[in-house]
């Protein structure tokens, strides 16, 4: 069992013994490894790219224009699902969210200095489905955030300005349409990135959960 130091009287104090502690083992542990791995990877994000039950892996190396999705299999092993060659070598924030009605995580793309904003949809498979691109973004977006603002189905994306201490939060439609929901002009311009309570993979299976919902509900109607 832990011990647990007695919280002394607000008027006493007593020098920290640290030989008084006991550490407990941290709650985490390798369960695997991947050996040869590109040395250079810019950006890794966790998805669900495939009918894995555990969280993919998206790696992009922006040097070169090379990403490739990954399935893993809850023992530290990952298996190849698409490779590609051919991506922009200048996408500033690439973020996972539900975008489409795939059933899988799809991707936003930001490229901050050209303004350029793509949403994709996947297909279990690797494969890339495009929704939309969008050409008239801010070139001054410091960070992107994923998470459901209202109740869509789809994954909801706040986009912070933080020279400008400026905040817009938008709805998206499924199909790659962003619908303002909301701007901010007065927001700190030294706030470090937002966080939310939930981790991204959790928000991510909640609007994944109710995208099934909402399907199952649609073909119990059409069948009564």
């Amino acid at each position: 069992m832990p011990i647990h130091r007695p919280i002394p009287p607000v008027d006493s104090f007593e020098p920290f013994d640290l030989s008084s502690l006991t550490l407990l083992p941290p709650d985490f542990q390798l369960v695997g490894g991947v050996q040869n791995w590109r040395a250079n990877w810019s950006v890794i994000v966790t998805g669900t790219w495939s009918n894995s039950p555990f969280s993919g892996l998206l790696c992009y190396e922006r040097d070169s224009g090379v990403a490739a999705f990954y399935e893993t299999d809850g023992v530290g092993g990952i298996q190849l699902l698409q490779e590609y060659s051919d991506w922009r070598q200048s996408w500033t924030f690439i973020v996972p969210g539900v975008f489409g009605d795939s059933g899988y995580d799809g991707l936003l793309l930001y490229d901050q200095e050209a303004g350029f904003a793509a949403f994709y949809d996947t297909d279990g498979q690797g494969n890339l489905i495009l929704l939309h691109e969008d050409s008239t973004w801010r070139t001054t977006w410091s960070h992107i955030l994923v998470a459901p603002f209202n109740d869509s189905p789809y994954s909801g994306v706040l986009l912070y300005d933080q020279s400008a201490g400026f905040g817009a939060i938008y709805a998206t439609d499924g199909n790659g349409k962003l619908k303002l929901l909301r701007e901010y002009s007065d927001w700190r311009s030294r706030m470090d990135e937002p966080a939310l309570l939930q981790s991204d993979n959790e928000r991510r299976h909640d609007l994944r959960v109710r995208f099934h919902r909402r399907h199952t509900a649609e073909r119990v109607l059409e069948a009564s």
